[in-house]
């Protein structure tokens, strides 16, 4: 045997491939459940997803943002500052997508952002942001909706 694959496939002749499930699931490392906070995360990507977003995931490293921004201890030349805000990464991903001529954007993002604030450095948000027409059963409020 030469390949990975082919050890695959030889462990698989062995044990029967009447053994291995039709459909492939979701794998899970352990029997931990998720946090609570996770789970919340989840609740609100599934509902902004149902109503029609995208999920963007941008970069937590970014330009300055505000008066007292937070530098990173990775050393980049630029973007060296944690993001204050979600919101600039966003329009950045607008920005560019216009650039690109794609006009009908709904985004959205679930991340961090971190302030310099004694005993509290970062916490959650969810901003969204859309561009072009709207889409089948929107009537503009759909992402504010889809949270309530």
């Amino acid at each position: 045997m030469t390949r990975e694959v082919d050890l695959i496939e030889e462990v698989a002749r062995l044990k029967g491939y009447d053994a291995f499930p039709d459909e492939r699931r979701a794998y899970r490392p352990g029997t931990v459940p998720d946090a609570p906070d996770e789970r919340a995360r989840a609740r609100i990507r599934e509902r902004l997803v149902r109503a029609g977003l995208l999920e963007a995931r941008t970069l937590p490293l970014g330009p300055p943002d505000g008066p007292t921004p937070c530098r990173s201890s990775i050393h980049v030349r630029r973007g060296a500052y944690l993001r204050r805000r979600l919101v600039p990464g966003l329009v950045r991903r607008v920005e560019y997508n216009w650039a690109n001529r794609n006009r009908d954007i709904r985004l959205f993002e679930v991340g961090t952002v971190f302030r310099r604030l004694p005993g509290s450095r970062e916490r959650g948000a969810v901003p969204s942001q859309t561009s072009g027409l709207p889409w089948e059963g929107s009537d503009g409020r759909a992402a504010a909706g889809a949270l309530v």
